[in-house]
Parts: C-alpha cells; sequence; structure tokens
C-alpha cells in the first residue's frame, strides 16, 4: 500500500510540475509579446525578436503535443519574416508542416512559404511549384483560389498588375 502511495505522490508531483512549467512558459511569451520589437528609430529591435522567437520554439518543442504548439511557431516564423530571416522562417514553416500535416495552420503556413520564395527570395519556379500544391491539397480552401490568382501572375511588376486589372474592368 506504502508503495502505491508513493508512486501516487511521484504521479501527482511529476503533473504538477509539468503545469507549473507550461504556465512558466506561456507567462514569458505574454509578456515577451508585450513588448514592442521596434526601436525608437522604428527598425526592428533583433533582441527583442530573438527572445520571442526563442520563447515560442521552447514552448512548442517542450510540449509538442500542446493545441497552442503550432500556433507559436507559425508565430515564430512570421516574426522571422519581420526579422528578414527568410531562410529560418521557411524552416520554421516546414516544421509545422512536417510536424503537423492535418493541421489547418498548414494551407497558411505553405501560403506564407510560396509569398517568401515569390517576394522575397525571388525563386518563382518554388512559388508556383508550392501555390500548386495549395491547389491540389486544398481546393477548397479559400487561399487556394488566391493562389491561382498568384500563379497567373508570378513574375509580373507592379505595372503590369495594374494593366491587368484596369484591363479585366474594362471587359
Amino acid at each position: 500500500m506504502r508503495k502505491i502511495s508513493l508512486f501516487i505522490l511521484v504521479i501527482l508531483f511529476a503533473v504538477i510540475a509539468c503545469t507549473n512549467k507550461r504556465e512558466n512558459k506561456l507567462y514569458q511569451i505574454k509578456e515577451l509579446e508585450k513588448i514592442s520589437f521596434f526601436n525608437e528609430n522604428g527598425k526592428i529591435d533583433k533582441l527583442k525578436a530573438d527572445n520571442l522567437i526563442k520563447a515560442y520554439i521552447s514552448f512548442a518543442k517542450t510540449f509538442p503535443s500542446d493545441t497552442l504548439s503550432p500556433a507559436f511557431m507559425f508565430n515564430a516564423a512570421q516574426v522571422y519574416v519581420a526579422i528578414e530571416d527568410f531562410n529560418k522562417a521557411i524552416e520554421t514553416f516546414n516544421y509545422i508542416i512536417d510536424r503537423y500535416p492535418s493541421h489547418s495552420i498548414v494551407p497558411q503556413c505553405l501560403f506564407v512559404k510560396a509569398g517568401i520564395y515569390e517576394n522575397n527570395l525571388h525563386n518563382l519556379v518554388e512559388a508556383k511549384k508550392i501555390y500548386e500544391e495549395i491547389i491540389k491539397k486544398y481546393p477548397n480552401h479559400p487561399l487556394s483560389r488566391d493562389a491561382k490568382v498568384l500563379i497567373n501572375n508570378l513574375g509580373k511588376s507592379p505595372d503590369e498588375l495594374l494593366q491587368s486589372i484596369l484591363s479585366s474592368k474594362n471587359k
């Protein structure tokens, strides 16, 4: 009987410790989210951004099954985009896609990833491939419609896009 009581106490302690660790990480994230990334010159303070990224990723890797983990990884990827670390952003989106393939956030990950390839890395071939993947895998998702439009306009300059919009209105 004594062994069972001790075992129950150990399990209870482990659950409480894990809950406290989760709550501490959530508190840390909330506090870091309150801090503006921007310095007095209006530029992003990379140290503050890096701290937030680390907090998001630490939570997700410590609690991979937590329902908040995919969203925190997505937030980390978005911060990478903000600080223009596009390769890390893509790596983080890929982590989400691979780790949580059936999660509802995956189409968004693909869409933003394609946008990075198109607009930041100027790799139109890879962007088109990812847009086509969205259309194929998520035909009824609103981003699928957007991906079709973007494929039709890949590589066009802002002037060409404007001209295309104006000509379609005149029809």
